[in-house]
């Protein structure tokens, strides 16, 4: 009786959560960086992100608002500038169903 609790909690909570969360970290070449008047921002990216369930994925956004973002933002640029690229962490949260990053790095 314990057993097939466990296998049932493993095959109808465990596995199904752990296949629809895609969420993890790439690397993307940056093409523009920019931001709406509202204050949603973008860094646009050649290859579609990978790791993500939003259903856009030629441009990763966030609100300049929160925590963090705009230093995201100023990452972003300056990997475009300097022709760098970056790694991001997407989760499966989404703006305009485009994926947003958890967190943000240049790469040498």
């Amino acid at each position: 009786m314990k057993k097939s609790i466990i296998r049932w909690l493993a095959t109808s909570v465990i596995l199904p959560s752990s296949l629809a969360y895609s969420a993890g970290a790439a690397d993307y070449n940056v093409v523009a960086v920019g931001c709406f008047p509202q204050g949603t921002c973008y860094v646009q990216i050649e290859q579609e992100a990978k790791n993500t369930s939003c259903p856009l994925k030629n441009q990763i956004r966030f609100n300049i608002s929160l925590p963090g973002s705009q230093a995201q933002y100023s990452a972003a640029l300056s990997a475009l500038l300097a022709g760098k690229t970056i790694n991001v962490y997407l989760t499966d949260s989404c703006i305009d169903d485009f994926p947003i990053p958890d967190w943000l790095q240049v790469n040498k």
